[in-house]
C-alpha cells in the first residue's frame, strides 16, 4: 500500500510538472488576443486551436462564410502588427525564462 501511494505521488508530481511546461509561445498569445473578440462579429464561428507559429483554425455552428470573421481578425492585425504587440508584451515572455 505505502509502495502505491508512493507511485501515485510521483505520477502527480510528473504530470503537474509537465503541465507547467506547457506555455503559449509569443504568436499564439497574439493570434488569440486577436481573434477572440471576432467571435462576436461573426454569430456561430469561434477559433479552435492555434498553432505554435499563430496558424488557427476556426469552426461554426451555421452556414457561415465567415468573411466577416476573417476582415475581423484582418482589421485588428493590421491596426496591431505582431512586432509592436510583441514589443508591448516582451517582458512576460522575458520573465518566463
Amino acid at each position: 500500500m505505502q509502495t502505491l501511494r508512493i507511485l501515485v505521488a510521483l505520477i502527480a508530481l510528473v504530470l503537474l510538472g509537465g503541465c507547467a511546461t506547457f506555455k503559449n509561445t509569443p504568436r499564439q498569445d497574439y493570434t488569440w488576443e486577436i481573434g477572440k473578440p471576432c467571435e462576436q462579429v461573426s454569430a456561430g464561428l469561434r477559433m479552435d486551436r492555434v498553432e505554435p507559429n499563430g496558424r488557427y483554425w476556426v469552426s461554426g455552428t451555421n452556414n457561415t462564410s465567415g468573411r466577416e470573421f476573417f476582415e475581423c481578425f484582418n482589421e485588428r492585425a493590421r491596426k496591431l502588427p505582431y512586432e509592436r504587440w510583441f514589443e508591448q508584451h516582451k517582458g512576460e515572455y522575458e520573465a518566463r525564462r
